[in-house]
């Protein structure tokens, strides 16, 4: 069951860290499961080593628009000025895990009810549909942005059907990679 709420999209956080792999092969999917194209991604980059840096990351993300019908206007812009402040998180990512990420990575857990319109990454450009099906309707997130070895940067819109509406969501997030792991 998939909720739209701002901290509903931080699960999908990883897929945008994985954006910043390197701009080898090209990466194209449609119709397209988390797994599989978490297997694309990982046969276009055989023999090739490590998708993203190993090291400490820092994702910021910032919330730029929002909308959700049915919700009291009071309440609606308490949730605009909260979700406006800049959110970082830090991360580290292991050579293992740089160097073979889990499917996991792409929509978080449980998510058979997820699937990729399109999926398009290479020479340094990413774009994605992503649909999930769930109660009380179905989540479209469209991702845009480029990436590299060490830094990423992406543009991401969210549209939930439900029973009040549609509910939108805009944000953007960067991430850079800062040294290494913490112990």
């Amino acid at each position: 069951m998939f909720r739209f709420s701002p901290a509903a999209v931080l699960p999908l956080a990883p897929l945008l860290l994985l954006a910043a792999c390197n701009s080898g092969a090209t990466v194209s999917a449609e119709n397209a499961s988390a797994s599989e194209v978490a297997q694309k991604i990982a046969e276009s980059r055989a023999g090739e080593g490590s998708f993203i840096s190993p090291g400490q990351w820092r994702t910021t993300f910032t919330i730029g628009e929002m909308d959700m019908p049915g919700l009291p206007p009071q309440a609606l812009e308490a949730m605009r000025a909260h979700a406006a402040k800049a959110s970082s998180h830090e991360s580290c990512v292991t050579e293992e895990q740089a160097k073979k990420p889990d499917p996991d990575m792409f929509v978080g857990k449980d998510n058979e009810n997820c699937r990729y319109d399109n999926f398009s990454m290479g020479n340094g450009k990413i774009a994605a549909v992503l649909r999930c099906q769930g109660s009380p309707g179905e989540m479209k997130m469209t991702m845009n942005g480029t990436y590299g070895p060490n830094a990423y940067q992406m543009q991401a819109s969210v549209e939930q059907t439900g029973p009040q509406g549609k509910m939108t969501m805009k944000m953007d997030s960067k991430a850079e990679r800062i040294g290494p792991c913490k112990a």
